[in-house]
């Protein structure tokens, strides 16, 4: 279940953002286990131009195991040097993950740090849990 609705169709007013799926979206990613799983964006290598505001998208679906839900995100960016948290969801009830139960998150951010890469760490919680993922980022310099 890839995205239909781009962060590009809500982006203007902000500058032309940066796009590049192989760099700034990351479809159909496997989560599982209860420890914290790491996506970075890109995936390897680092982004030219760096960016230093935009939106990011966060959807996880399809639970698999047994109770699967999904207890935390931290969305933290780097300009290969620092680090600094992006964005935050610690739910007060996780959120429950199944066929029909599912996670979609916008955000926004702003820093002045000039990023090169982003990473979304995810915690699941449930016995054997397991789960999808899309994320998107769009960006400006």
């Amino acid at each position: 279940m890839t995205f239909t609705n781009r962060l590009e169709q809500i982006m203007p007013g902000w500058g032309q953002p940066v796009t590049l799926d192989t760099s700034f979206l990351a479809a159909n990613t496997a989560l599982s286990g209860t420890g914290q799983a790491s996506t970075t964006l890109p995936s390897s290598g680092s982004w030219s131009p760096t960016i230093s505001k935009g939106r990011g998208r966060i959807k996880i679906y399809s639970g698999t195991g047994t109770s699967p839900t999904l207890t935390d995100i931290l969305v933290t960016g780097s300009d290969g040097t620092n680090t600094v948290e992006l964005f935050v969801f610690h739910p007060n009830t996780a959120v429950t993950l199944s066929s029909t139960s599912l996670l979609d998150l916008l955000f926004n951010f702003m820093t002045d740090l000039n990023l090169t890469s982003i990473t979304i760490k995810t915690t699941l919680g449930g016995t054997s849990p397991g789960a999808t993922m899309d994320a998107q980022i769009s960006g400006t310099i």
